[in-house]
């Protein structure tokens, strides 16, 4: 099997918009065969250094009976510029993708990553880190991809919050766009950001952590039992944390908008 002959579906991202959940809907088609693992990473360089696989191929269990795509979700793949030159090594390599990048609110998504990532309460110097603002700046991603990828039929922007709001129709109109027959997709919100109880939170302004201390088995069952029983925490961006958000990114999501036909006033640009 080939990499020149078969066709790919890749959902890059962005990271924390739903592409757990993209994945998992998709992978539901009996002609899809999605890959192994959900995130390959093949074509990044942090994940691709710790994969034993040389061939892109051997990560999926493809059936050229059964199947007409391979789908391959990789956040990896849209997080320029920590990860570059992706488009660039998936051209090389022979593929032609299908590419579906599913977005959120840019706020609510730097929110949602920042308590997925640390759980720690927000401060004006982390606010505008560097990670935090590239991967919500969605023209940015995209354009590392039309320098290689020019066609915009290929492209396939999916809204968050359609997503999760009517995840029937999102599946219909991907299915339609990838000429495969309609099917009943179950709703799935995978890998929701969980928040963390207070006391994992104020244990984190100490210089140790729960997992070091524990065995893992059971640092998993604590947190369970924290989370439970205790109040709750999330982290969110203050008025005025967001308005400087919102000042660093209008230009690319503007561009984003105007680009996809995306409606970006309904996050407020």
């Amino acid at each position: 099997m080939s990499a020149h002959y078969k066709s790919h579906i890749f959902i890059v991202g962005a990271m924390k918009a739903g592409t757990t959940t993209l994945f998992e809907m998709l992978s539901e088609h009996p002609k899809i065969c999605s890959s192994k693992n959900k995130e390959p990473g093949f074509f990044c360089n942090t994940l691709r250094d710790n994969s034993c696989e040389t061939e892109y191929s051997n990560l999926f269990d493809y059936s050229d009976c059964a199947h007409e795509y391979c789908l391959d979700a990789s956040t990896c793949y849209t997080k320029y510029p920590d990860e570059i030159d992706v488009p660039k090594r998936m051209y090389e390599y022979g593929i032609r993708p299908k590419i579906i990048f599913s977005v959120r609110n840019p706020l609510r998504r730097i929110e949602s990553q920042f308590n997925f990532e640390k759980n720690k309460d927000w401060g004006p110097d982390y606010l505008l880190d560097a990670r935090l603002l590239h991967y919500s700046m969605y023209f940015l991603q995209m354009h590392q991809y039309f320098k290689y990828f020019d066609d915009m039929d290929d492209y396939f922007i999916v809204d968050f919050q359609d997503l999760i709001d009517r995840q029937n129709t999102v599946s219909k109109r991907i299915f339609d766009w990838l000429g495969l027959d309609n099917i009943d997709t179950e709703y799935v919100n995978k890998n929701k950001t969980k928040p963390i109880s207070i006391f994992e939170s104020t244990a984190q302004k100490f210089p140790f952590e729960m997992s070091k201390i524990l065995p893992k088995s059971i640092s998993k069952i604590a947190k369970n039992v924290l989370r439970t029983y205790t109040p709750q925490v999330k982290s969110s961006l203050s008025e005025d944390q967001s308005q400087k958000v919102k000042k660093w990114i209008r230009r690319d999501i503007e561009r984003f908008g105007s680009t996809f036909g995306f409606p970006i006033g309904n996050w407020g640009f």
